[in-house]
């Protein structure tokens, strides 16, 4: 049996991401996380993730006291991996956000 060493340390440290750090800024500041939660996950997860991403997002909001910008560092804090690169792929392709 042959095992790809490179593939087995990709898989147990994935490469960096990178996000345009204007286009986040301006998620966190100039976007209600309540709706854009949806707008980021539809058809990419599917329906109990969207459930529980929405779910989330709503008790980050909540736990910050309506502090948008609060509740979008905790919701994206509390990322696996797979979500997170959903978001940053959202982030950096939005054109909305330049």
């Amino acid at each position: 049996m042959v095992v790809d060493l490179n593939k087995v340390l990709t898989e147990m440290n994935p490469p960096p991401m990178f996000v345009d750090i204007r286009k986040l800024l301006r998620l966190q500041y100039n976007r209600s996380i309540d709706s854009e939660v949806l707008k980021i996950y539809s058809g990419k997860v599917d329906a109990d993730m969207q459930d529980w991403l929405a779910r989330k997002a709503a008790y980050c909001l909540l736990k910050g006291d309506g502090d948008n910008v609060y509740a979008w560092i905790e919701f994206i804090s509390a990322l696996d991996i797979d979500n997170t690169k959903i978001i940053v792929d959202y982030i950096n392709g939005n054109q909305d956000l330049s």
